[in-house]
């Protein structure tokens, strides 16, 4: 939840992350102080959810992950897509879906839009719901790094 509110305030705009970063520096005691410079340090890798900041903390920390780029922005036919992981050589993104927004009705609908638009220009998504993100960690790592060796054969 106090990941939430730190992402939220970023997306926002309400503050930035060199005002968290100077208050962090004037306030001597700050509660979970650890917790919340990580989430500020995934932000600064290009995290903007908490569920974005475990997958850079705990699932694409390794090495052989670290081509893939985060918050990565595309055009197709006129519209903006922002990819939370992008892995330029494979032409493959990662999707990670948090429960709140994903579950809402009509957004399954545009994500499928989504999908197919990315695949008009070669780009596969392969979806990780937050389900998965924390209960089957070393599921989402090898299924990931099946496509992208699958993928990288046919480059």
């Amino acid at each position: 939840m106090r990941s939430e509110v730190v992402f939220g305030t970023l997306r926002s705009g309400a503050a930035s992350l060199e005002d968290f970063q100077e208050a962090l520096d004037l306030v001597p005691r700050v509660r979970m102080r650890r917790e919340l410079r990580r989430d500020l340090d995934a932000a600064a890798r290009g995290a903007e959810s908490w569920l974005e900041a475990a997958s850079l903390r705990g699932l694409f920390n390794t090495q052989e992950f670290r081509r893939l780029i985060p918050q990565h922005t595309v055009m197709v036919r006129g519209m903006t897509f922002r990819l939370d992981l992008y892995d330029a050589s494979t032409r493959t993104a990662i999707e990670l879906d948090g429960s709140s927004y994903h579950s809402a009705p009509g957004h399954q609908e545009s994500d499928r839009v989504r999908d197919a638009e990315l695949a008009t220009v070669g780009i596969q998504t392969v979806r990780l719901s937050y389900r998965q993100v924390v209960e089957r960690p070393e599921w989402c790592r090898e299924t990931v790094r099946d496509v992208l060796r699958a993928r990288s054969r046919r480059a």
